[in-house]
């Protein structure tokens, strides 16, 4: 904890500082000491490979829960030896551990210091990006994975090359959201987006624009074919015509975690345009007779669909009042354990304050001027010990209710986050 009373200004300069088991080359910025808050401006310094400029500080006026604020401007630093001794990349960003090369970033992030001075990674609220300056991605799993079910080989333990791609993230509810970006390797064109957890569980979507060539050489490629060219001839048979087009549109549904990644597909379409709006659009041109037949395809495809939705509507709420349980119950014991302190403390104070009261009559002996003087000074002695005592528990019980009151804005945000998701449903 930083003293409140402390009033300093340094400006450093270090060679060479390792700071638990990351060694900084050439140090430099200015520390602000100044009422239980240390500020960090213009901090700079070689590590990693690169270098990182920064600026943030270190409040300790809530000695349960210091605060920190930081931005930082990272260039050139190394992928490996990042996850290897940054405990915060390792939770953040599990997949540095499979690319080769150097990425630079820029983020903002906040949140509480625990006991080990290390960030509370389930307090963590950070936004930015991530650029890959030059660097390849080897034996990623979940890339194995996509391979094995499409017989990709080149998706198989083979180098791909992320050079420029620039990844926008934010960090929230301890899930790190990663917005889409764009990514191509050997004619595959993906758009890739989703999230993942502290815990390490992923969900992300890929949406990938195949070649038909391509597909045409693995069996899930000919499986997908063979879909299409069902479709055509169902199609057909009401006067319809879908062209398979040069492109198909897979989207991949990746999952579980990235030791144990679990991969499912859907077809979407192709050519860039999805079967279903290729089939609406040719719906005008057919007789009545084939409207109707059509209509009772799509009825049952949209009863499966809000089948489906209600489903994951259910599940998604039950995931969200497990995870709102967890917060009220972890915060209902906190705010009671602060109050049974609060009591304790009391309770304490008051048992000395009337024991110091009691021993002014006991010295006064037998002589009754003294003792009517210190029957008055141990009547006040009590009256002030009692207000202490309320004092103390009013605090517990303030204390208790910010606990409270953090807890409900915690619910209701995330209460916002899954109706947002619902709502897209």
């Amino acid at each position: 904890l930083i003293p409140d009373n402390i009033d300093v200004s340094i400006n450093a300069k270090i060679k060479k500082l390792l700071y638990t088991n990351i060694d900084l080359k050439d140090f430099s910025g200015k520390l602000l000491v100044k009422d239980s808050k240390v500020k960090m401006q213009n901090v700079t310094a070689r590590t990693f490979g690169g270098q990182v400029e920064a600026d943030g500080y270190y409040d300790t006026k809530d000695a349960k829960n210091p605060k920190y604020k930081l931005a930082y401007d990272i260039k050139k630093f190394d992928f490996r030896n990042s996850f290897k001794k940054l405990n915060t990349i390792q939770k953040l960003a599990p997949i540095a551990q499979y690319i080769q090369g150097n990425f630079s970033s820029k983020m903002t992030l906040e949140g509480v210091v625990g006991k080990d001075m290390m960030p509370d990674l389930n307090t963590l609220t950070a936004d930015g990006f991530l650029q890959t300056v030059n660097g390849f991605i080897t034996n990623f799993k979940p890339l194995n994975e996509i391979g094995d079910k499409l017989n990709i080989k080149k998706l198989k333990s083979h180098k791909i090359n992320l050079k420029g791609t620039k990844n926008w993230f934010e960090v929230k509810d301890g899930r790190v959201v990663v917005k889409e970006f764009p990514l191509k390797y050997q004619g595959i064109d993906m758009k890739i987006a989703g999230s993942h957890g502290i815990s390490q569980d992923i969900d992300y979507d890929i949406l990938a624009k195949i070649p038909t060539k391509l597909i045409d050489k693995n069996p899930v490629g000919s499986a997908a074919k063979k879909g299409l060219a069902l479709l055509n001839s169902q199609a057909s048979k009401l006067g319809l015509n879908i062209d398979a087009g040069e492109f198909v549109n897979v989207k991949i549904k990746l999952t579980g975690s990235i030791s144990k990644p679990k991969v499912s597909f859907k077809l979407v379409g192709s050519g860039g345009t999805s079967v279903k709006e290729v089939v609406t659009q040719k719906l005008n041109e057919v007789k009545d007779s084939v409207i109707t037949e059509v209509k009772e395809v799509v009825d049952n495809q949209k009863e499966k669909l809000e089948a489906e939705a209600r489903a994951k509507k259910a599940a998604l709420e039950k995931e969200m009042n497990a995870r709102i349980k967890r917060i009220n119950d972890a915060a209902e014991k906190s705010a009671n354990k602060v109050r049974e302190e609060g009591k304790k403390a009391a309770a304490q104070v008051k048992t000395e304050g009337y024991k110091q009261a009691d021993l002014l009559v006991q010295k006064a002996g037998s002589n009754p001027f003294k003792k009517k003087a210190a029957q008055i000074a141990a009547k006040k002695l009590k009256k002030e010990t009692d207000k202490k005592a309320d004092q103390i528990i009013q605090k517990a019980n303030k204390n208790a209710d910010k606990i409270t009151q953090q807890a409900d804005q915690k619910t209701a945000k995330i209460k916002k986050e899954y109706q947002d998701r619902i709502d897209k449903l």
